[in-house]
């Protein structure tokens, strides 16, 4: 099945729409000049890409349907459109220099069952953007543990996209599951993939592409535990960029993913919360703020104390904690160290024995 087909087969049994209330919103086909374009209209928003550049162009302040400005800056050529039947419309590009005739078709377009996709976000307007991903390989080390390192190459029209992780051969029961978990993230060239679902949220509200950066690396393992760090990076649909920087354990024996506060730590250091999650205990709370970058200030040592989430990564030396922060104190994230000497009273039996396993 082509990338195509499979992108549209995704959308599931959702209606086929062309025409709507305005007079040009929906999906077109045509040339501006000489040259090949596809377009989106919807709610006096929209979006276009020549069909050889596949980098979507905003358009917006539109006025009826007829009258569009290109770009987000003021002074961007101006777009006019009348339709001149059921399924067709013609119009003029200029920027005040030259100008260039439009021809569009009017083409369907899936909406979701849902219904709250727009003709901008729709499958048909991504599909001929979709291509098979390629990623090139390098051979790593950590320890004596041997892995490589996945790294995406990006099609140019998403260059602002990246993708660096990793893979391993699976030597232990749980090593096939885990691989499978974290390739989950990995481009695929389907619609279904976080960059295109990021900008079809962008494309939807502002015309252009969003962006995603997500980076997993290895920075433990042993025969029983791999601990990786995750880091994300995207701006989609919102009001600013979002940050994420976390941890995740897993168990080389069974493939299932750990949670350290309920697994291997005691009630002394976390609690269940109220709404789910683990509420950190002051006594280690302390204890992390007191172990906190000596170099970041008193605002951000403060701030890592207000509670939130946590995730945890096994080390040798013992545990590292990262604080979720939000977006605006993002700039305070750091991972806080505890050895196996400082967490002796806040180990539970079971960390108890992964703390042996691991030190002998």
């Amino acid at each position: 099945m082509s990338l195509l087909a499979l992108s549209l087969a995704l959308a599931g049994g959702g209606e086929k729409s062309t025409r709507s209330d305005d007079a040009i919103d929906g999906l077109w086909s045509g040339t501006l000049g000489r040259t090949a374009i596809t377009a989106c209209f919807a709610n006096g928003r929209g979006s276009y890409y020549y069909d050889k550049y596949l980098i979507p162009i905003p358009l917006r302040d539109g006025k009826d349907g007829a009258r569009w400005t290109e770009g987000h800056m003021t002074g961007g050529p101006a777009w006019s459109l009348a339709r001149t039947g059921d399924d067709r419309a013609t119009g003029e590009w200029s920027d005040g220099k030259r100008s260039l005739p439009i021809r569009l078709e009017q083409r369907e377009w899936t909406a979701s069952e849902e219904g709250w996709e727009d003709a901008c976000s729709s499958r048909e307007f991504f599909a001929p953007r979709l291509f098979e991903p390629v990623f090139v390989t390098e051979p790593a080390q950590l320890g004596g543990w041997t892995y490589e390192k996945v790294i995406w190459q990006p099609p140019a029209h998403f260059d602002d996209n990246q993708f660096d992780g990793f893979r391993f051969d699976a030597d232990k029961p749980g090593d096939a599951a885990i691989g499978i978990e974290l390739g989950k993230q990995r481009p695929t060239g389907r619609s279904d993939d976080l960059y295109i679902q990021c900008s079809m949220d962008s494309v939807s509200s502002f015309g252009n592409d969003g962006s995603v950066s997500i980076t997993a690396e290895p920075i433990f393992a042993n025969a029983r535990w791999l601990s990786v760090e995750d880091t994300q990076a995207y701006f989609c649909a919102g009001a600013h960029p979002a940050y994420s920087w976390s941890y995740r354990v897993f168990d080389r024996a069974s493939g299932v993913e750990i949670t350290p506060q309920e697994a291997w730590l005691n009630r002394a250091a976390f609690t269940p919360g109220e709404y789910g999650g683990f509420e950190l205990q002051d006594v280690l709370r302390d204890l992390l703020q007191r172990e906190y970058d000596p170099e970041q200030d008193d605002e951000c040592r403060e701030a890592i104390g207000w509670g939130g989430s946590w995730t945890i990564s096994l080390v040798a030396e013992g545990l590292r904690f990262i604080p979720s922060m939000p977006h605006a104190m993002f700039a305070c994230t750091a991972p806080i160290a505890l050895s196996w000497s400082d967490l002796e009273p806040y180990l539970s039996e079971e960390g108890e024995r992964v703390r042996d396993f691991v030190e002998n």
